[in-house]
């Protein structure tokens, strides 16, 4: 293997990531991190330029030189203070970088997350774990790089310093102790990267910790807990995983602590031979009074420091295998199959939204939509129904386009979605949501957010507020629609109606083409439901609009009922038509209608 070769593949990506990384440090706050790096570089010339200090005082003092004396220690004086203030300001320096840098990744990552237009990678476990531990390490891991960088630059310098005042007396020992320590470094390195390893690898065991210590601090648990007696049971659960994962880590640690120990060992080796050496020197009296004292504070200085720069190196290569990680996150390209980013057609669609055989599958082989074919057009109500499983929420997702069909095309008045630009097209969808959000946010943000844009607009947000009928309820609030929601801010909480009257407050935001309600009156009495489907009729003049509901009475006046049974639509049709068909709606129906009716069969 040629140097080039070896370069190429060792050290080029390597620098690479230096440079890449110094540049997002860099991109944070410039003037802060130039300073930052300065006043690093003079507290690194600092300590060799001490010991040289100590090294004249101590000639001065045996030669019997006072005016020399009085002017080192002088100096000296003025060295040690200098240290002293740049190490004060190189703290307050760091503080303020940190803050900036840690925010300034953790945005890189909000935003990069934010672009993840295909959701299945939010399913993918593999993906959950690795998202999962970058952001909670983005928190940690710039503040880390810094720490360590404002430990390495100035050992490094120093320790450069050092080994030349060493040179100057023994030319041979400086490369002695680099060679020395370079097993040293090597293995710090090995133990930061296997030590990033080690936490993917237990990020299931993290996970699940995570998960129960955090049920015992929910407010959404908190009675099922107390009511069942749940709490001993959750704990020993947490206390299982917790066992589980530190053996895994212990077993590792145990490992990988033997080369670190054999390079350390081996380090103060070759430094106690060159202590013998001088030893031997001074003895035969070789060395003068004042470089038998440099050298031996230079070679227990050294101890120190090389020691630190080894360990701030496996440090530092930790924290950059972190933004590694990162930037090998932020380079991931969308999964989504459209490349040519088309407008979004002009409504009306005359040829409607069209589903062309489309089926998707899940990678694990269950579940999923087959072979389906159907149009919906403007102006048109439309509910999919069908049992749990059906693939009703799978039909959703591909109409937001979350993800791609697996086989198949959908058609936006003839041109095929995957051709469309993803945000222009969920910019025309406004939906309802099961697990719709539920932000600590004021009521009038909370609302607003179904189009950003207009989120300051007190007349469009009342306006939606009234058509989903939280109007009043807001009006009955301490601070209208200023209020806070959600009580970890100190702020209010809804009902669980009350929620989903905002989610279609929300919804009622945007204007849309196409709106979509899955089961959007779980929560909703039976006044408030009613009300809902009243204003879902005025809704849809003009539009496209899908209800996904269990509730099959309150769909009987829609234009038309898709009905999905595994993945496949076995029916389609009014009410009137699928009750005369005595088919999969029929049965869902009459089940359903028998709770009601005493008399049904």
């Amino acid at each position: 293997m040629t140097v080039r070769v070896f370069w190429e593949a060792r050290w080029a990506p390597i620098g690479r990531l230096v440079r890449r990384t110094a540049l997002t440090l860099w991109s944070a706050q410039p003037r802060l991190a130039v300073s930052f790096v300065l006043i690093l570089i003079v507290r690194g010339g600092m300590a060799p330029l001490s010991l040289w200090l100590i090294k004249g005082l101590v000639d001065a003092i045996s030669h019997g030189h006072a005016a020399d004396t009085v002017r080192i220690l002088l100096v000296l004086g003025v060295a040690v203070l200098a240290t002293q203030v740049l190490h004060v300001q190189s703290l307050l320096l760091q503080a303020s970088l940190n803050e900036r840098f840690t925010a300034h990744v953790e945005l890189m990552l909000m935003r990069h997350a934010n672009r993840v237009v295909d959701l299945r990678l939010f399913e993918d476990p593999a993906f959950h774990d690795r998202l999962q531990l970058l952001s909670r390490q983005a928190g940690q891991r710039p503040m880390g790089l810094l720490a360590a960088l404002s430990n390495l630059l100035p050992s490094a310098l120093t320790t450069v310093g050092l080994l030349g005042l060493l040179g100057w007396i023994v030319w041979w020992a400086p490369l002695l102790l680099v060679l020395g320590a370079v097993p040293l470094g090597q293995a710090n390195a090995r133990l930061q990267r296997a030590s990033w390893q080690m936490q993917l690898e237990r990020s299931g065991s993290n996970r699940s910790m995570r998960y129960f210590s955090g049920l015992a601090v929910s407010e959404a648990h908190a009675k099922e807990i107390r009511l069942y007696g749940l709490a001993e049971f959750f704990e020993q659960r947490y206390v299982e995983a917790f066992e589980r994962s530190h053996a895994d880590a212990l077993r590792q640690r145990r490992r990988l602590l033997i080369m670190p120990l054999l390079a350390a060992c081996a380090f103060v080796a070759v430094n106690g031979i060159t202590f013998a050496w001088v030893t031997s020197r001074a003895l035969s009296g070789e060395l003068g009074i004042g470089v038998l004292v440099l050298a031996l504070q230079v070679l227990v200085s050294l101890l120190v420091y090389v020691g630190g720069v080894a360990g701030s190196l496996g440090v530092l290569r930790g924290h950059l295998h972190f933004f590694q990680e990162l930037f090998g996150f932020l380079d991931q390209p969308a999964t989504l199959l459209g490349q040519a980013n088309l407008p979004v057609p002009p409504s009306p669609w005359r040829d409607g939204l069209e589903f062309e055989r489309v089926s998707y599958h899940y990678p694990e082989g269950q579940g999923g939509v087959f072979d389906l074919t159907f149009t919906l057009r403007h102006g048109e109500r439309v509910a999919i129904v069908g049992e749990n499983g059906a693939g009703k929420t799978t039909l959703l997702k591909l109409l937001c386009r979350f993800m791609d069909p697996s086989s198949g095309t959908i058609r936006v008045n003839g041109r095929p979605l995957a051709d469309i630009d993803v945000e222009a097209w969920r910019s025309r969808i406004a939906a309802v949501l099961q697990d719709f959000g539920r932000y600590h946010l004021s009521v009038s943000e909370n609302i607003g957010l179904g189009d950003v844009q207009h989120r300051t607009d007190e007349a469009r947000v009342s306006n939606a507020a009234r058509r989903a009928r939280l109007h009043e309820d807001v009006e009955g609030l301490p601070s209208g629609y200023a209020t806070l929601l959600g009580v970890s801010f100190g702020g209010m909480d809804f009902s669980g109606g009350q929620w989903q009257k905002l989610g279609v407050a929300r919804a009622f935001m945007r204007e849309a083409d196409v709106v979509l309600f899955d089961e959007p009156t779980s929560a909703l009495d039976a006044r408030a439901e009613a009300d809902l489907f009243e204003r879902v009729e005025e809704l849809s003049d003009g539009k496209i609009v899908v209800i996904v509901t269990h509730r099959l009475a309150s769909i009987r006046s829609v234009d038309r009922i898709l009905v999905l049974q595994r993945g496949q639509l076995v029916e389609q049709g009014t009410h009137a038509e699928l009750m005369a068909r005595r088919g999969e709606y029929a049965r869902l129906y009459e089940l359903q209608a028998s709770r009601y009716t005493p008399n049904a069969p």
